[in-house]
């Protein structure tokens, strides 16, 4: 945000309020259900019972307990359904990513199991962080299954609940988001954005349309974006 803007010190003391209410209710904790109730399966990997009983099989499964990652589902599956493709999805466990700087404290044996996996390299400012990736075969695993049992809950203050709606209802109305390129940003509004794609796409079929009825007269083309005034917002 612009630090000219005529609301900026209030919106940052508005801020600085809703924060102090979200540590407040972060501090009220969580309290034990009299009656626990199921939601779910936790999946994570375990060694093969056979490995687990060779040489190394002690070392190893140390490793998975600690990078390994569990993941939740809420059928035994572990399987959900995609609208894009029209088909289910099995989900399996994962392990954590090693950064390239944690990778080089770790001794030679546990490195064997690393591999460096190029398409994780993310950009941190001027240079790209490497990251490894567990090379486990799969056939040393077994995905060990569990129920997942609610035992505790969330402790809620309504009070300060009400006040956290009241700030964020406040900062946006201060913050004016219709004007929000008056606050600093000065690239393109994305209502302007939808508004032009929705205008070509419009022109595309009634273009088609008298393309095909040869019938020129009658198009129903919308306004020229250029026509719009800048603030019609």
């Amino acid at each position: 945000m612009n630090s000219k803007h005529k609301n900026f010190k209030k919106i940052i003391r508005l801020e600085k309020r809703r924060d102090e209410i979200t540590e407040a209710q972060r501090k009220l904790g969580y309290e034990k259900l009299e009656t626990p109730y199921l939601k779910g399966w936790d999946g994570y990997w375990v060694l093969r019972d056979d490995i687990a009983r060779s040489k190394d099989g002690e070392r190893l499964s140390s490793l998975i307990e600690h990078f390994g990652r569990t993941i939740f589902s809420d059928n035994k599956e572990f399987k959900t359904w995609s609208r894009g493709d029209r088909k289910y999805h099995y989900h399996k466990p994962y392990f954590k990513l090693i950064p390239e700087e944690e990778y080089e404290r770790y001794h030679s044996w546990v490195q064997k199991w690393l591999e460096y996996d190029p398409t994780e390299d993310r950009q941190w400012w001027y240079s790209v962080k490497r990251f490894y990736r567990f090379t486990f075969p799969e056939w040393m695993l077994v995905m060990k299954k569990e129920k997942h049992w609610v035992t505790h809950y969330k402790v809620m203050d309504e009070v300060l609940e009400q006040e956290y709606s009241e700030l964020s209802d406040k900062i946006d109305e201060l913050c004016d988001h219709r004007s929000w390129w008056r606050m600093g940003d000065k690239s393109a509004k994305p209502y302007q954005k939808i508004r032009n794609r929705s205008f070509r796409a419009k022109e595309k079929r009634e273009v088609k349309k008298a393309m095909r009825t040869e019938n020129w007269d009658d198009m129903d083309l919308p306004i020229e974006k250029k026509q719009v005034p800048w603030d019609m917002w």
